[in-house]
Parts: C-alpha cells; sequence; structure tokens
C-alpha cells in the first residue's frame, strides 16, 4: 500500500466510530433481518450495509418469489422475484432482485438509495470515475491492481441477470438498484462497477433485471 493509499483509508476510516446507529449499535458493528447478520460501514455521512442484502422476504415478512427458470423469470415484469446464484468462495447464495422486489427488501431504518445517495457515496470516494477502486474487496476481483477496499464497502463481483433470465458477469461485475426511476425512459436507475476500471458507472434499464441491493440507513 503505498501512502496515498494509506492516507486515503485512514480518512475513511475515521468514519467508523460516528455516533449510534442502527439498532443501538455504532456503525461499523452488525445489524441482524430474517436471521441473518450484515455489517455495517460508515462512509462519510452515510451508513452502509458492507454487504449485499440476501433476505427471501420483503420487511414486511411476506415471502418474495424464487424464480429459477429463465421463461419465469422474463416473464415477471410487474410483481417482485428474486433469484439465487452460488459464487465460488461464498459461504451462501447470493441474491439478486427486480426493481419490485428490490424497494422493498431492506431492513426497518434501512432503505434502497436513491441515485442521489449513490451519487454522495462517489463523491466521498472522489469521484465516479474513480469511486469503485476503494470500493471493491481485496479478493474475489480478478484484476489486483484496482482495488484497495479502502472504504470498508467490500463490493464483490456477483454480477447480474437480464431481463430474459441469463446470469452473467460473474466474476466480472457488481451491480446494485438504485430507488430513483428515469422518468424519460421509464426505467430504473442502477450502478456498478467493473473488475479492470476504478469507475463508479450509472446507467437506467429495464425493472425487469437482476440486480443486488445494497442498503443505506434511513435518517433518524
Amino acid at each position: 500500500m503505498n501512502v496515498e493509499q494509506w492516507v486515503l483509508q485512514f480518512i475513511l476510516g475515521l468514519g467508523f466510530a460516528v455516533g449510534l446507529r442502527a439498532q443501538g449499535q455504532t456503525c461499523g458493528g452488525f445489524i441482524s433481518h430474517q436471521g441473518q447478520r450484515y455489517a455495517t460501514v460508515q462512509i462519510g455521512n452515510q451508513c452502509w450495509l458492507a454487504e449485499n442484502i440476501r433476505a427471501t422476504a420483503n420487511r414486511s415478512g411476506e415471502s418474495i418469489p424464487l424464480l429459477t427458470s429463465t421463461e419465469a423469470w422474463s416473464e415477471q415484469v410487474l410483481s417482485p422475484a428474486r433469484c439465487e446464484i452460488q459464487i465460488p468462495g461464498e459461504a451462501e447464495p447470493m441474491v439478486l432482485y427486480n426493481r419490485w422486489a428490490a424497494q422493498e427488501v431492506c431492513p426497518s431504518g434501512w432503505h434502497l438509495p436513491s441515485l442521489e445517495e449513490w451519487n454522495v457515496l462517489a463523491s466521498k470516494l472522489g469521484g465516479w470515475g474513480v469511486a469503485g477502486y476503494t470500493m471493491k474487496s481485496t479478493s474475489s476481483w480478478p484484476s489486483k491492481n484496482n482495488r484497495t477496499n479502502a472504504s470498508g464497502f467490500n463490493a464483490k463481483p456477483h454480477g447480474m441477470r437480464d431481463a430474459e433470465g441469463a446470469f452473467k458477469f460473474q466474476g466480472e461485475g457488481s451491480y446494485w438498484w438504485t430507488s430513483s426511476d428515469d422518468n424519460l425512459l421509464m426505467d430504473t436507475w442502477f450502478v456498478w462497477i467493473e473488475d479492470e476500471t476504478m469507475d463508479l458507472f450509472r446507467y437506467s434499464f429495464f425493472n425487469t433485471m437482476g440486480f443486488s441491493v445494497r442498503c443505506i440507513q434511513s435518517n433518524p
């Protein structure tokens, strides 16, 4: 680690001890939801989960349909749906959601972040052009030159599922829903990072895509 990386990691690390957060915990500790334990991380003034949500039900406790076939996934265009994929090296299957499931899956006191909240994160990490560099975990990614996890965000390349039901980019990229609509195209914004770049990208696309969900804590 060079001096610049050490300084950035030190500055970002100061946020771990900021204030009492969810469920009586200091952000940087753990929360429990539906029998799962999740790490949290403070980045600037925001408290994020430090891992993707793996819930199988929405916050009201209603089960989210698990769709395994490509046909079932492609036909679920207006209702919540989830799918699971086992990533090598991960103890549990990772869960991807369509937009309808994503907007209701975060625990009480947390929510699906808006594009503006992702923009705040990107700005804290140096801008959209370099934020991915400090968001990626130090394992799981093929390239070794574009990742430090200095932010503690701990992003892993779980890939995505397209609108036709095909799984893509496992081991190559991380994709997350936002809560923000693209009113011009009637799509939803999402953000992603790739193995070979330092960027955090943003784009809008079909609500039937399968992306991960990374929750952010709601303001008290």
